[in-house]
């Protein structure tokens, strides 16, 4: 049976068993697929820009997800630009769609950055792969990520330059759950027990006090960049002071 003829079946059947689409459903939106022996497909918080909804998604098994610009009012696609597979949702700032996906099933960490109204790819920076990287954290006009547990990087939107702080010149057993987060001044970034601060523009960290207690595998963070929440795998949610470093 070809194609075609599947789809006049799947019409058939849904003409007789009643199934509609429901009325509150404007629109929909399906990534392609194999349509046979398929695995699981991906796709990551979208992000709403204006009139344009801005997502990453697809079928990853083969590394064919990509980021998709669609029409907010009707659901069409705009431009879509292939990526492999994603590694978090779009981040926009300055006019450029900043997204992180990964090669070669996670070898390597490709960040892209496009202008977010044609697609077009305007840089590209490379980094090493990471199996469970803590999602890119967005301050002015620099994201902020950490692709291993030895440094932070600071990636300017507007062209892709790259600034490294290392925070580990040993590698220990703690910095194995590096975390990030900012404000919409700073970036807050650590590991085990520590902490530092990068305020926006700055070229130099701050050390903050140590925390109260190591921080394990994270499911979850939040900042107002004077307390510090963690939610952790084993269910626990912790408030640090980020003045003092205890927990609150």
């Amino acid at each position: 049976m070809n194609r075609r003829h599947v789809s006049l079946v799947i019409l058939v059947l849904a003409f007789f068993c009643g199934c509609k689409r429901p009325n509150d459903i404007v629109w929909s939106f399906a990534t392609p697929r194999p349509w046979v022996l398929a695995s699981d497909s991906e796709i990551l918080t979208p992000v709403v820009d204006g009139e344009v909804v801005f997502f990453c998604g697809g079928y990853a098994e083969k590394e064919g997800s990509a980021i998709y610009a669609l029409d907010a009012q009707t659901g069409k696609p705009k431009w879509q630009y292939a990526v492999g597979s994603c590694v978090a949702a779009p981040i926009i700032a300055s006019g450029v769609l900043v997204l992180f996906a990964s090669a070669q099933h996670g070898d390597r960490i490709v960040v892209y950055g496009l202008d977010k109204v044609l697609g077009r790819q305007q840089w590209k920076v490379e980094l090493p792969g990471n199996p469970r990287p803590p999602a890119p954290v967005l301050v002015g006009n620099f994201v902020f990520f950490a692709p291993g547990s030895r440094s932070v990087l600071r990636i300017d939107v507007r062209d892709g330059s790259v600034r490294t702080f290392d925070i580990d010149a040993n590698v220990t057993v703690e910095a194995a759950n590096p975390w990030v987060t900012g404000t919409r001044e700073a970036a807050l970034f650590g590991y085990g027990k520590s902490s530092w601060r990068s305020r926006m523009d700055s070229e130099t960290l701050e050390s903050g006090p140590p925390l109260g207690e190591p921080v394990g595998s994270l499911v979850g963070l939040a900042t107002d960049g004077r307390t510090l929440l963690l939610a952790d795998g084993d269910g626990n949610l912790s408030s640090f002071d980020l003045q003092k470093g205890n927990v609150t």
